[in-house]
């Protein structure tokens, strides 16, 4: 069941990601690396949806932390990486779905979607 405070949730983050920047916002000095995974193709609805999405996430956090090192010390530090890269989409993730279960998902691939991940 779809309650009102997701409703707002999902509107404030539909509000906030249709203004989102560019695909790969990449790094600037000082900043942690960002990636951006773009969804609004997707149909959130269906299985093949929710997986091709969970494909990009992983995808953009192996972009960000760095793809492959045979250092095992590196491979950990990677390993970390990613795994908070993905759990910073966490939430955007799931306020994606809950928008599209809500919205359709006709209504939802209508709209510009972006889920942001950081590096650790």
């Amino acid at each position: 069941m779809v309650t009102h405070t997701m409703k707002v949730a999902a509107a404030v983050l539909m509000a906030a990601l249709a203004n989102a920047s560019p695909a790969w916002a990449g790094q600037s000095e000082g900043s942690k690396p960002t990636a951006q995974v773009r969804y609004g193709d997707l149909d959130l609805t269906s299985s093949e949806g929710l997986n091709r999405l969970d494909q990009r996430i992983h995808k953009a956090a192996e972009m960000v932390c760095g793809i492959g090192t045979n250092n095992r010390a590196e491979w950990y530090d990677q390993l970390v990486c990613e795994t908070s890269a993905i759990a910073s989409a966490t939430d955007s993730r799931s306020l994606a779905i809950a928008s599209a279960v809500q919205s359709g998902p006709v209504q939802a691939k209508a709209r510009t979607a972006v889920i942001t991940l950081v590096a650790n």
